[in-house]
C-alpha cells in the first residue's frame, strides 16, 4: 500500500492539511513526530507489532520527512 500511496502521492512539502485531507486525522500519539498514522499489523507470520507511518513538519506545517516504523 505505502510505495502506491507514496508514487501517487508525494508527501514531502505537502501541508498538514493536505496530508489530513489525504489520509484523516493522525493518530494522537506522545510520540516526538508530529503526525502518525497506523498502518496496521506489520505483515510478519505472527503479527505481534503496528507498523507506523511518521511524518515531521517545518514551521510552515510542510512535511520535511517521512519514515515507516515497526513497533
Amino acid at each position: 500500500m505505502m510505495p502506491s500511496l507514496l508514487r501517487d502521492h508525494p508527501l514531502k512539502g505537502m501541508t498538514r492539511a493536505e496530508v489530513v485531507n489525504l489520509l484523516g486525522q493522525p493518530t494522537i500519539t506522545d510520540t516526538k513526530t508530529q503526525m502518525v498514522y497506523v498502518l496496521g499489523n506489520d505483515g510478519s507470520y505472527t503479527p505481534i507489532d503496528n507498523e507506523w507511518l511518521l511524518i515531521d513538519l517545518d514551521g510552515q506545517a510542510r512535511v520535511t520527512a517521512f519514515h515507516q516504523s515497526v513497533d
